[in-house]
């Protein structure tokens, strides 16, 4: 068995993050031009480039937020954007995460939160949020307060909206919420490069149950 190089994935990340910074310069750079051969063939160098970014191993977790980061570019930046607002939160709640088993003191790597309120607060909402699902999946019936599908759909909207809007405690409640985040797209075929950030924050918190980390 091929035993992997310690900082073999740092390197080839740091590789490919610096290969997607000269791309998106390039394309930067022949923003003004009309479209041709050269501009097109720009364009399609970042595209593989991006999708090498999605494909290579993260280092760390801090590698997935910057992956997230690539995945939803631009649109982080809108302008009062609920969903932007969750994006940023997401890629927040990463670092934090990343800085917090890193050994990092809480102090610097969340700005002093009270971690367990955090994760009591966390557990309390996705209770809820899974009691309005069971209700909705199970239909309506005059036996619960809430007897109307519509009442129903909007008390699991409410709920979903606050579980993304609240800090995730570790890297299970990241997954949860970017499988919030990506429901409206059920039935469609999830981008690759969701599904790769997706199976690598998976794999951290696969190590995290196993190395013992909150």
């Amino acid at each position: 068995m091929t035993t992997r190089i310690p900082n073999t994935d740092a390197r080839r990340w740091k590789s490919v993050t610096a290969n997607f910074v000269a791309a998106k310069e390039a394309v930067g750079a022949v923003a003004h031009f009309a479209d041709c051969d050269v501009t097109n063939r720009i364009h399609d160098l970042l595209n593989d480039v991006e999708q090498s970014v999605y494909s290579t191993t993260a280092p760390d977790l801090g590698a997935v937020a910057e992956k997230l980061e690539v995945y939803w570019g631009e649109e982080l930046f809108a302008a009062d954007d609920y969903v932007a607002f969750y994006k940023r939160r997401i890629i927040g709640d990463i670092r934090r995460n990343h800085l917090l088993i890193a050994g990092i003191d809480n102090e610097d790597a969340s700005g002093g939160m009270d971690l367990q309120r955090v994760a009591a607060e966390w557990a309390d909402a996705l209770q809820e949020h899974n009691q309005y699902a069971q209700f909705l999946e199970a239909g309506p019936s005059d036996r619960r307060q809430y007897s109307k599908k519509s009442d129903m759909v909007a008390l699991k909207n409410e709920s979903e909206a606050k579980l993304l809007a609240l800090p995730a405690p570790n890297i299970a409640a990241v997954i949860r919420k970017l499988e919030l985040l990506w429901a409206d797209t059920a039935g469609a075929p999830i981008a690759p490069g969701a599904w790769q950030v997706t199976r690598s924050l998976l794999q951290y918190a696969l190590q995290s149950l196993s190395s013992g980390w909150d």
